[in-house]
């Protein structure tokens, strides 16, 4: 005998129901923590390169050269970084962001970092800017 609704798949018995349910709950549920992982690690990424600053203007190097020095060596971009960088400043408290937990990298850096354009590599006096407002906030 079977019961439940008739599925897209054409099976009615429940537990196949209650099986897809549960395997949808799965899915929703990996994707938001994968999401907001990413949102923590690029958020880390720029704070712990804020701390760093005074070594690098003890070695005298420019925003620019800075973002460039730690993209080669973490293998990502310079705009990756910049925007970490970003990031960091603009939300030292990751439960300031307006869409708290709901949200993603790629949504931030295009509402919140770059107004929805994208904009060319960090500049000198643009670094400079936002680090000065981090080391006021830490």
């Amino acid at each position: 005998m079977t019961t439940g609704i008739t599925n897209c798949n054409g099976i009615t018995e429940t537990w196949f129901t209650t099986l897809i349910e549960e395997c949808k709950d799965i899915v929703i549920e990996t994707e938001f923590v994968s999401r907001w992982s990413l949102v923590e690690g690029y958020h880390m990424l720029g704070t712990r390169i804020l701390t760093e600053y005074d070594n690098f203007q003890r070695l005298r190097m420019p925003d620019n050269e800075l973002v460039q020095r730690v993209a080669i060596g973490i293998g990502r971009s310079d705009r990756t970084v910049y925007y970490a960088i970003q990031f960091a400043r603009a939300y030292p408290d990751l439960n300031l962001l307006p869409e708290a937990k709901n949200t993603n990298w790629h949504h931030i850096v295009n509402k919140y970092l770059t107004n929805g354009s994208e904009k060319p590599a960090a500049k000198k006096a643009d670094l400079a800017k936002m680090i000065q407002g981090i080391k006021q906030l830490l």
